[in-house]
């Protein structure tokens, strides 16, 4: 396998590369830092410190792990040896070992292991023995002592035993979250650089509707809305064009009118729930719409830039989750059978804060996220009855919400009738909110 050669950059030029991540600031930090150890080994020798030897960088797809990687690697100046799965299992174990074995003959030098959670695919945390992760770390055991570093990138750390991640392995680990607002409206400023735009469109009304995304979502995002521009014969690309372009990036799929006046109108009660009980719990959304896409009728962008960090946040979530079909129900009277979608994602949250978070009491914790033991006998069904008796009564409370404030409610519905597409703005302006 040859290798994959980088030039040693000079100090300015280091500084700039990492520079050119838009925002991080705390995640470049650490990589400068790796980076220095690794150019200026008798510095930290004398100082009697043990050299790194590993780091894995983990998070959602998109955030710009690789990047990451990619650009340490590059400031590091040293050869680099990639593995990435692309055969069978026991090719692959082979390709595993000939890439720290070159690395090793040609020191000093990086191993860069790209997705690797996916290289045992069907492992559980539990399971340390899966093929792939052993070799892995017989191979690091093996680099003790050498002038080999080894980074990695992985979506779900969850599907890297525990072995892999203790110290003197991938023990340094960092988790590349999603941009926040002000990283994402710098980040579209630059995929913005070299594209003409109309006035109503900035940065900023970008990132307002594109919050909790990841860089490689923005990037797909400007550039399907130049295609709608080009498409139209327009010289600039305009505020609507992004809309149509993150609600067809957010969906997967084509818009279509729904001719169905009726059920039009129930769509625009539902998607306008969520809105209403966002601003009222202080919450946001980022983008409503009328339109059929696919399977699903109606849309609504959530803000998903905060992690779940209090009771308060979490609860707010699934009220605002369930508020299309309180909404819809308060309405017509009859159930809304098109809140599937928002019931998986307050069930899936709800179910994790009983789990991980023990929020009706710590039986209910699902041990085997932990442990390797089989779970007792029971224990799945008290986290079902625990699930199912929180969004009952998070439901209450969500029903309470909207029937109180449903003039709010009526005014939203019908300005998304009229204009089948709300953005953050028209819905603080419509409720009157600051």
């Amino acid at each position: 396998m040859p290798p994959k050669k980088r030039g040693k950059s000079e100090d300015e030029r280091q500084v700039k590369k990492f520079e050119e991540i838009i925002g991080y600031e705390e995640e470049k930090e650490e990589l400068r830092r790796l980076c220095d150890a690794m150019n200026n080994r008798e510095k930290y020798s004398a100082l009697g410190v043990d050299m790194p030897r590993a780091l894995l960088l983990y998070g959602e797809p998109g955030v710009g792990k690789t990047l990451m990687a990619e650009t340490l690697i590059e400031e590091s100046g040293r050869i680099c040896f990639s593995c990435k799965k692309d055969r069978a299992d026991g090719a692959f174990t082979d390709k595993i070992r000939e890439t720290f074995k070159n690395a090793e003959e040609n020191q000093p030098s990086i191993v860069f292991l790209d997705d690797m959670d996916k290289f045992a695919q069907d492992n559980l945390r539990e399971d340390s023995n899966k093929e792939e992760f052993a070799v892995i770390q017989s191979c690091l055991e093996d680099m003790k002592g050498k002038d080999v570093f080894t980074v990695a990138t992985a979506n779900d750390i969850f599907m890297i035993p525990r072995s892999l991640l203790r110290e003197g392995r991938f023990g340094r680990q960092i988790k590349v979250r999603m941009p926040c607002r002000a990283a994402a409206v710098k980040i579209i400023e630059h995929f913005l650089k070299n594209k003409k735009t109309s006035e109503d469109l900035t940065a900023e009304f970008a990132a307002e509707v594109s919050a909790g995304r990841s860089c490689a979502y923005l990037e797909n995002v400007v550039n399907e809305a130049g295609l709608y521009a080009g498409y139209e014969n327009r010289s600039t690309i305009s505020r609507k064009d992004f809309i149509f372009a993150a609600l067809r990036v957010s969906t997967q799929c084509l818009p279509s009118e729904i001719t169905n006046e009726k059920e039009k109108r129930k769509i625009c009660y539902h998607e306008a729930g969520h809105a209403v009980a966002a601003a009222l719990l202080g919450e946001k959304v980022a983008l409503l719409s009328a339109k059929r896409y696919g399977d699903v009728g109606g849309v609504c962008c959530s803000f998903d830039d905060e992690e779940v960090l209090s009771f308060e946040k979490f609860k707010n979530i699934v009220v605002v989750s369930l508020a299309g079909k309180a909404s819809a129900e308060i309405v017509y009277g009859v159930p809304d059978f098109g809140a599937g979608w928002d019931i998986k994602k307050a069930s899936r949250l709800t179910e994790r804060c009983v789990e991980e978070l023990a929020l009706k009491g710590f039986s209910r914790i699902y041990w085997k996220r932990y442990y390797s033991e089989k779970q007792p006998i029971g224990r799945i069904d008290r986290i079902a009855d625990s699930v199912s008796e929180i969004l009952s009564e998070f439901y209450e409370e969500t029903v309470a919400l909207i029937t109180k404030n449903r003039n709010l409610l009526d005014k939203v519905a019908d300005a998304l009738y009229e204009r089948e597409f709300l953005v953050w703005d028209d819905v603080r302006a419509i409720m009157n909110i600051a």
